[in-house]
């Protein structure tokens, strides 16, 4: 929403509301809290620590704010914020590639490297391996690596490059692995279910601009 505002004239209101989600919403070990509450604190129900697409809308939005509405050095202040969302990132697909992660799965190829579940997916009630975290976290890399390169830090930028170019090889494998595992012809949504949900293979299209990852033949069948 914030972003559509940009594009409708209300940078000025997309800006507040920036500044309003990063000042609160970033926790120490760069977890971005999915939900605010009306006063700024932190919503702590269920879902609070376990939502990770977060992680990519929000360096996103700096990224498009700053792309929209005044160039990166207007937004400068956030780089501290957007470094430690992305440490955040890394440490969500380190967690799929300890020893042993994926040993009690079937075609445990699927979780390999790909984003730890979660239930940022409306449609999942318990936490799952859903591609639409991982189309998140590849825009936060992308625009992650463009940021910190306006912004004259080249090491950032080098290490966003490498971590994206290795998330999009892993969620080009997962997908596929998925699809054989399950016998199916379109995009799945989730490694563990196989399940169709064009809805949210959608963000791979547009804004997150994923769609080379995406199998041709998938992809037409799914819309």
């Amino acid at each position: 929403t914030a972003a559509i505002l940009l594009r409708l004239g209300g940078a000025k209101t997309t800006r507040e509301y920036l500044q309003w989600y990063a000042k609160n919403a970033i926790r120490a070990d760069g977890m971005v809290s999915p939900i605010l509450n009306d006063d700024g604190s932190v919503n702590t129900g269920f879902g609070s620590d376990i939502e990770y697409d977060s992680q990519g809308q929000l360096i996103w939005l700096v990224a498009e704010v700053a792309r929209l509405d005044g160039g990166a050095l207007s937004v400068r202040d956030y780089q501290p914020k957007v470094r430690l969302a992305l440490r955040f990132l890394q440490q969500l697909r380190e967690r799929t590639l300890v020893p042993g992660y994926e040993a009690t799965r079937e075609a445990p190829e699927r979780f390999r490297g790909i984003l730890a579940p979660s239930i940022s997916h409306e449609g999942y009630s318990t936490p799952t391996h859903s591609y639409w975290d991982d189309y998140w976290a590849l825009k936060g890399w992308h625009d992650g690596a463009w940021l910190a390169e306006q912004w004259g830090d080249a090491e950032t930028a080098k290490w966003a490059r490498e971590q994206y170019a290795l998330l999009r090889e892993s969620v080009t494998a997962s997908i596929r692995a998925t699809m054989q595992w399950k016998g199916i012809d379109f995009l799945p949504s989730s490694a563990d279910l196989g399940d169709s949900d064009p809805t949210s293979a959608s963000i791979a299209l547009d804004p997150t601009g994923q769609q080379d990852v995406l199998p041709a033949d998938a992809l037409q069948a799914t819309f």
